[in-house]
């Protein structure tokens, strides 16, 4: 009994070990099983990227014309339009669309102030994953 407990024990402490050193999934497709986007739009005193905006939306539009939204949400932060815009798709395949459309203009600002992120849902952003944007450029 008592080398089956330790057996159990070793093994448990192998597969703590082993993930608690993988990190964070940051490739271009993040997780795989995610199906939201979340689009944090911030401002450094000069307002909220606009173009980002627009492009945003009008993704968004289109995937519920698809029938491809199961949720969305939009909640204002600051005086400047800040805001966490997110998407959760009915599909994870759907999710790069937005993510490509967005990346080009997001890049081209000054400073990085836009950020896009994948999740699971449009309920807890501090469990998704940030994107690298230049992943998302042809």
């Amino acid at each position: 009994m008592k080398l089956l407990k330790t057996s159990i024990m070793s093994i448990s402490i192998m597969l703590l070990t082993s993930t608690a050193f993988a990190g964070p999934l940051t490739s271009a497709g993040g997780r795989v099983s995610a199906r939201s986007v979340y689009v944090v739009f911030n401002s450094i005193g000069g307002g909220i990227n606009h173009q980002a905006l627009e492009i945003y939306e009008a993704k968004k539009a289109e995937a519920e014309a698809n029938g491809q939204v199961i949720m969305s949400s939009y909640v204002q932060k600051g005086r400047e339009g800040e805001a966490v815009a997110c998407i959760f798709y009915r599909d994870a395949a759907y999710r790069n669309d937005v993510i490509y459309a967005v990346a080009p203009v997001i890049l081209q600002e000054n400073e990085t102030i836009t950020e896009v992120y994948v999740g699971f849902d449009c309920n807890d952003i501090q469990t998704a994953t940030k994107q690298d944007l230049t992943k998302y450029v042809n």
